[in-house]
This record gives structure tokens, C-alpha cells and sequence, in this order.
């Protein structure tokens, strides 16, 4: 389903946690391309809101959601996580030491 999103200010989005910025982030990729590619009506579209990636304020928030997740830290998704502790529990079964845990 074609997503609707409501435009943020950019300076807000550094102040934002990680997943509400992945969030943003999907919802914007969920929007439709241009009008031309969408069902819609003109009368449904709410100027208001960024509905299509055409919209040049689409391009704007996207880069800078972008920017923003990049100076995060990595955050390790369920597979890296379960692939890490596998390796941790082989090593503890060698005799060997797991990886030190990273500060937090």
C-alpha cells in the first residue's frame, strides 16, 4: 500500500531515535513514484503531505534521513545477532574465550 508522509523538519530529524528514522525511512520508500503511476485522484491528494518520490520535498527529507542514519551507529540486525552468538557458543564449546561485548 502507497504510503503518505508528513513532512518533518530537518533539523528534528538528529534528535530522532534510530528506529523512528528507519521508520521515516520506509515509509518514504513505500511512497508511490509520480501521479502518473498512481490510482489516486486528484481530489484525494493532500498538498500538505508528500505522497509521491516526484515531490521535490521527497528527495529533500530522504537524503536527509539518509544522512542522519548514517552517522548512527551500526545497529546489528536479528540475523547478525543470531549468526553471533552461534560463533560466541562454538567458541565457548572450544575452549576458547567469546569476543569481548562492545561497550554501550
Amino acid at each position: 500500500m502507497p504510503s503518505i508522509v508528513t513532512p518533518v523538519p530537518i533539523a528534528d530529524l538528529t534528535g530522532w531515535p534510530t528506529k523512528r528514522l528507519l521508520a521515516l525511512r520506509d515509509a518514504l520508500l513505500r511512497c508511490e513514484d509520480s501521479f502518473d503511476c498512481s490510482d489516486a485522484h486528484f481530489d484525494e491528494i493532500d498538498p500538505a503531505r508528500i505522497r509521491f518520490k516526484a515531490d521535490p520535498r521527497w528527495a529533500e527529507l530522504y537524503d536527509a534521513t539518509r544522512a542522519a542514519l548514517r552517522a548512527r551507529e551500526h545497529v546489528p540486525s536479528r540475523r547478525e545477532r543470531k549468526l553471533q552468538r552461534t560463533r560466541d557458543a562454538a567458541a565457548r564449546s572450544r575452549g576458547r574465550e567469546p569476543r569481548p561485548k562492545r561497550a554501550r
